[in-house]
């Protein structure tokens, strides 16, 4: 019932959303995504950036909110000049500000319909090939804001 509502309010907001075998457009394009909400714990050595400014053998611990739909999630990249390049993951880091995760919290291990767009992973602080850069978050299940 819940997939039904959120298809049809992708269909009504004119909103690409994700179908069996077919890739989602990259950034700057606006995208429906839905999955079982995670918070994930990450180990990674220092970027050359990190180690820069924080020395040689440098590593950060994070913990992010991922979102982990029923099916893997794919981009597709046309470059200019070059084949096109297709990026696929079964889960997606949420790109967010503070109050985003305040917001998301208590949906934790629940179901949840996202906006927002998806581009790939650029720096040692993407734990996923593919990250998600959400748009105002909903506070609760029946928020419509």
């Amino acid at each position: 019932m819940m997939r039904r509502v959120v298809l049809a309010l992708v269909s009504m907001l004119g909103l690409p959303a994700a179908t069996a075998g077919e890739c989602l457009p990259p950034e700057p394009t606006t995208v429906t995504l839905e999955g079982r909400l995670e918070r994930r714990g990450f180990v990674a050595l220092a970027d050359a950036e990190d180690e820069e400014e924080e020395g040689a053998g440098y590593r950060h611990d994070a913990v992010v909110y991922v979102l982990r739909p029923a099916a893997s999630v794919c981009v597709q990249y046309m470059e200019e000049g070059s084949a096109a390049v297709k990026i696929e993951a079964d889960a997606v880091q949420l790109l967010l500000d503070p109050q985003g995760y305040e917001r998301l919290r208590p949906r934790l291990g629940e179901h949840v319909a996202l906006r927002g767009t998806l581009s790939e992973a650029e720096t040692a602080h993407h734990h996923t090939p593919l990250v998600f850069l959400v748009e105002r978050p909903p506070s609760s299940p029946s928020s419509s804001d």
